[in-house]
Formats: structure tokens, sequence, C-alpha cells
């Protein structure tokens, strides 16, 4: 029988591990959101096409698989040279995660060296989805600037989304 102290321990290398791997998820769902909007960005969208036709080919990209949104990007020769390499690499972790994790993992529960290896494989798929985040976005900008979006107009919108993401009054 496992005494109550090596129950509590396991409970909390399980807390620390479903706590780190929704962050993980939800920063690679980010991620898979910007990817599909980076693309419909520069390579579907025309000028003057409107924000709800943007919004209908985006939903259309965003429906498929983050590594088919991430290969619509890599073909449409679109794809920030810094991240070129660095997008695939990621979408092999994120598909580990969902589909081997589990499996590969199982003993992080158990042992102290098996979670601490399990949530830094997290924490450096967060940072470096973090990181691909602020290329691609930095990327947008230089395009939607290039073709005729002044700034003030870019941190207009990007505060108005904000707000709303907060619940805030438009």
């Amino acid at each position: 029988m496992t005494d109550i102290h090596t129950q509590i321990r396991n409970a909390d290398r399980l807390e620390a591990l479903y706590k780190q791997l929704g962050m993980t998820l939800w920063r690679l769902q980010e991620l898979k959101g910007m990817v599909a909007q980076y693309y419909v960005l520069v390579a579907l969208a025309t000028r003057g096409m409107g924000i709800s036709e943007g919004l209908a080919l985006e939903k259309t990209v965003a429906g498929r698989t983050f590594g088919q949104a991430v290969n619509l990007l890599r073909d449409s020769k679109k794809i920030p040279s810094e991240v070129q390499v660095r997008l695939p690499a990621i979408v092999k972790e994120r598909n580990w995660l969902i589909h081997s994790s589990l499996n590969d993992e199982r003993t992080a529960v158990y042992a102290d060296d098996r979670c601490e290896a399990f949530l830094l494989r997290m924490e450096t798929i967060v940072a470096e989805a973090s990181a691909i985040i602020k290329i691609i976005g930095k990327s947008a900008e230089t395009h939607v600037v290039h073709s005729g979006v002044s700034p003030q107009e870019i941190d207009r919108l990007t505060k108005q989304t904000l707000d709303s993401w907060r619940g805030d009054a438009a």
C-alpha cells in the first residue's frame, strides 16, 4: 500500500503536469490560429476583398490540421525565413504531445526526474510557440503596413480586439 505522503506527491506532480499541459495546448492553438491568419493575409487575401471574405477564408484554413496549415503556408512560399524550419519542428512536437505523450510519459506522475523532464519539454514547446507567434506577428504587421494600412490603424484594431476579448466596452 502507498503511504499518504507518496499519494500527495503523486497528486502534486499530476496537478503540475495538467496545468502545464493546458498552457501548452492553448499556446499551440494560438499558434495554429496565427498560422491560418497569416496564410490568408499573405497568400489568399486581395486588396479590397473585405473583412467578411477574409474571415471566411480564415475559417476554412483554420478547419485544417495544424500540419496542413503549416504546409499551405510553406507551399505558398510566403513563410518567414526565421520560422521555415521551426514551424515543422513544432508541429512534430505538437503531434507527439497529442498522440504519444501519455504513453511515453506515464511514469512522470510517479518520479520527480520524469516529471521535471516532461514539464521542461512542455515549457520549451510554449516558449518556441510564443517566439514563432512574435515572428509571424511582426511579419504580418510589416506586410499590412506595406499594403497601405497605417500603424495607427493597426494599433486601433489591436486595441479593439483586446478590449473585446476582455469584455470591455468598445
